[in-house]
């Protein structure tokens, strides 16, 4: 079952953290402080299922852990495509030009053909492109698999707690953490179709036991 706002903890109620808005008897709720009077977080887990999708809920989610993350010199998914084939001109020329400011331009049509750049990303590449895979596959679905799988084998955490050769907790905030869970949650009770539910919840221990809080 969804958990919504009371599930995968980050400390204080997770409802601070998250700035969209959405709908309620027609009126636009901040969620990012509480509402006046008494109103817990599971009351506002109730008034946001009410408002919006699963999906819509965590795409926002999403969107709001990783709002500043930016590629920051890495290696962007174009450049990766062209080291995994040993070379290829129009990925190199498409590099030159490839988003690296706001990761929400990085549409699904870029990312689902250049699944096997993934691996080849650098750390600060593998941060930039991550919420835009987790929105890509909640929004569209993966048919085949294939980005899939290979974000699923990017995302392994070492037993030292390391990703990409980087400490977990330095590449993403415990915001970042959360919204990351939260998407291997949502894979565990509605990816089947198009993944191995297993893969998922080896992914979620490696996180949850393995990096810091």
């Amino acid at each position: 079952m969804w958990n919504g706002l009371t599930n995968g903890s980050t400390g204080a109620h997770d409802y601070r953290i998250i700035r969209p808005c959405f709908r309620a008897a027609h009126h636009q709720v901040s969620v990012y402080r509480p509402l006046p009077g008494v109103m817990g977080p599971a009351i506002l887990t109730a008034l946001l299922r009410d408002a919006m999708t699963q999906e819509e809920w965590l795409t926002q989610y999403i969107a709001s852990a990783f709002n500043v993350v930016q590629l920051d010199g890495g290696v962007d998914i174009y450049a990766a495509e062209s080291m995994d084939d040993y070379g290829n001109a129009t990925e190199d020329q498409l590099s030159l030009t490839a988003e690296r400011i706001d990761w929400r331009r990085v549409s699904p049509d870029i990312l689902f053909p250049r699944h096997c750049g993934v691996t080849f990303l650098d750390a600060k590449g593998f941060r930039f492109y991550t919420p835009a895979i987790m929105t890509a596959i909640i929004t569209c679905g993966d048919e085949h698999g294939l980005l899939l799988d290979t974000f699923m084998f990017n995302l392994k955490v070492t037993i030292h707690g390391k990703i990409k050769d980087f400490d977990f907790a330095e590449l993403f905030t415990k915001y970042q953490r959360a919204a990351i869970i939260r998407f291997l949650k949502y894979l565990v009770h509605h990816g089947g179709a198009w993944h191995d539910e297993c893969d998922a919840k080896r992914r979620l221990d490696e996180i949850q036991n393995r990096t810091l809080r």
